[in-house]
């Protein structure tokens, strides 16, 4: 999270970016149980600052950690949601919701099928040397991603350039 925030803030200046790292030993299919405290502050300075719009986004089990802190905040109206990648967001929050996935040619990110017929569904269309299972999924946080550079899960963010397409749509 480091480079992509470091990426992020070089891409878009006049953009304030709070980032939230993986916590060891969280369980990605039930990853809010370990947010607890960061899902507290942070609704709260959506509350507290209600002169910004925030956007919250999450990538793939983050999404998750994500959608709950849209839950918490959903009856202000100063927030939008952007799932990359990961846990579909529910009925009501699909309202305020972006929905991403990855695309290069055939091939498809690891979460696209589950998130394509939410009704605001974006594809990011990856370049060729990305068609492989985790490349794909994280050409929706890092443009560099690639077969050759993107093995698994932990080279998610080598040579990290920031995808902020999603930023653009907003």
């Amino acid at each position: 999270m480091t480079a992509w925030a470091a990426s992020a803030k070089i891409q878009r200046p006049d953009v304030e970016f709070e980032t939230c790292h993986w916590i060891d030993g969280a369980d990605p299919n039930d990853p809010v149980s370990s947010y607890h405290l960061t899902l507290d502050r942070t609704s709260q300075q959506i509350k507290q600052f209600s002169n910004k719009t925030f956007v919250i986004v999450g990538h793939s089990s983050g999404c998750a950690v994500a959608n709950e802190l849209a839950e918490r905040v959903f009856s202000l109206p100063n927030w939008h949601l952007v799932v990359l990648d990961g846990f579909r967001p529910d009925k009501e929050l699909l309202s305020k919701s972006d929905c991403w996935g990855a695309k290069s040619g055939v091939h498809c990110s690891r979460n696209f099928y589950a998130l394509r017929q939410t009704p605001n569904f974006h594809v990011h269309q990856a370049p060729v040397n990305c068609t492989a299972n985790w490349p794909l999924h994280f050409s929706l946080v890092n443009l560099n991603a690639s077969n050759e550079n993107v093995n698994g899960i932990y080279q998610g963010y080598v040579d990290c350039k920031t995808n902020l397409e999603w930023l653009e749509r907003e």
